[in-house]
């Protein structure tokens, strides 16, 4: 259970897509598949995720409980206040990073501590899409020379292929996606990522790459000049790369002539899927205690294996929520899971003499929820000599959200419960 922070003004005013919203929404989509409960900018668990640390990150950070934080992966390093972050490890328990060259960044001139930055590249969604080849290359264009760029074009115009361009930041996603399924391939004119997201979207929907790569990152000048790269993640599934201009035409013969046997949507499966990012930034301590699964089927037990071992929780801790005729039946269900034992278990509160639902499974309870459920009691009221049950519902009108009555439960003898339910 995971608090996430964020906020919406650093992804800049603009509806098209980019970089730092992706990860908001990625990791939100993936959270919800790996059902991994979660709070947006509301303190409510334990467990804290600050996906940006500028000014205003820092300041969240301050409210926060420090060491239950975990920080990045949007970290602007050149402010005052990440010194701290630098001086006082202790308070939080790991910084994120989205590729290993940016943690060797945030380790050799940043001079963070080596065994608090861990690598974590948000989930990619894997499209089944059947590609619809119109045309032959879609040139994807970011922060490069613009001679860059016209030599590309105008190789490819030597060739005979036909293109199309998108540049970051000025696209729509649906555009986007749309101008992808239609290529046969996408040539990379970009700098260096911190992940590229929108790279492995184009790898996600089985287009080749032909990339010309960068090897070192100069953003902020030549005193933080470091080894970098412009595809972070990539294997010789993917396409091929270049460094410079004259092996531009050695490199796409090669790459043109397999050009139908790469297979990039297999690496991103294998290294980039939703599960395997929610399991990674579960390892740097924004996990769950326990996972409760709300389904329609009974779980067995390779499941709440699977569950466990990719949310690091110990099978025990993945507890059934089987769908129920009411909401009454919950407690008896939840008991039945060993919920309640898993919970004094996580809080270290000593369990005694166990559970006591001995009212709530008696017969004549059983009775009444189901007529309840039924609809068959407009109210009913009777008495206990103890304070364990005390429930009370909404009963709804049919066909309509209003709240029409109200129903206490109190435990009667059996005689005063039949004579009050014999009259209605």
């Amino acid at each position: 259970m995971i608090n996430l922070f964020y906020e919406e003004s650093y992804w800049g005013h603009t509806n098209n897509m980019n970089g730092p919203k992706k990860v908001v929404t990625n990791l939100l989509a993936s959270l919800e598949q790996e059902g991994i409960p979660y709070a947006v900018n509301v303190e409510q668990y334990e467990r804290n995720l600050l996906l940006q640390y500028d000014w205003a990150g820092h300041v969240k950070h301050s409210e926060l409980t420090l060491e239950n934080c975990v920080i990045g992966p949007q970290i602007w390093l050149f402010d005052q206040h990440t010194n701290e972050l630098k001086e006082n490890p202790h308070y939080y328990k790991s910084i994120i990073a989205p590729s290993q060259w940016v943690k060797d960044k945030f380790i050799n001139k940043f001079n963070l501590p080596e065994n608090k930055v861990a690598v974590w590249p948000v989930g990619i969604e894997t499209f089944n899409n059947v590609r619809e080849v119109n045309y032959d290359c879609l040139i994807y264009f970011k922060r490069r020379d613009e001679s860059e760029l016209s030599a590309v074009k105008k190789f490819l115009i030597s060739r005979g292929l036909s293109y199309r361009m998108v540049e970051y930041g000025s696209y729509s996603e649906y555009g986007f996606t749309q101008l992808v399924n239609q290529a046969k391939f996408c040539f990379l004119i970009n700098g260096t990522e911190s992940q590229g997201i929108a790279v492995q979207e184009i790898m996600s929907m089985g287009v080749p790459i032909i990339a010309w790569d960068l090897k070192e990152w100069l953003d902020q000048g030549e005193a933080y000049r470091v080894p970098a790269t412009s595809i972070p993640y990539w294997d010789e599934r993917c396409g091929e790369k270049f460094y410079s201009i004259d092996k531009l035409e050695e490199t796409f013969d090669n790459f043109y002539a397999r050009i139908n046997d790469y297979d990039p949507k297999a690496y991103v499966k294998e290294n980039l899927s939703f599960e395997s990012s929610v399991k990674t930034l579960l390892e740097q301590g924004v996990q769950p205690d326990i996972i409760v699964c709300r389904t329609e089927h009974s779980l067995n037990e390779g499941i709440r294996k699977k569950i466990a071992l990719f949310c690091n929780v110990s099978p025990s801790s993945v507890i059934e929520s089987i769908d129920a005729d009411t909401i009454y039946d919950v407690p008896v269900l939840m008991k039945k899971e060993g919920l309640d034992v898993e919970v004094l278990n996580k809080t270290n509160t000593p369990i005694q003499n166990g559970t006591n639902l001995e009212n709530w499974e008696n017969p004549l309870m059983r009775e009444v929820i189901d007529r309840v459920g039924e609809k068959k009691i407009t109210t009913l009221k009777a008495w206990t000599n103890d304070d364990v049950i005390q429930e009370v519902y909404h009963r709804y009108e049919k066909g309509a959200g209003h709240y029409l009555g109200l129903v206490e439960f109190y435990w009667p003898s059996i005689t005063e419960v039949l004579e009050d339910w014999n009259k209605h």
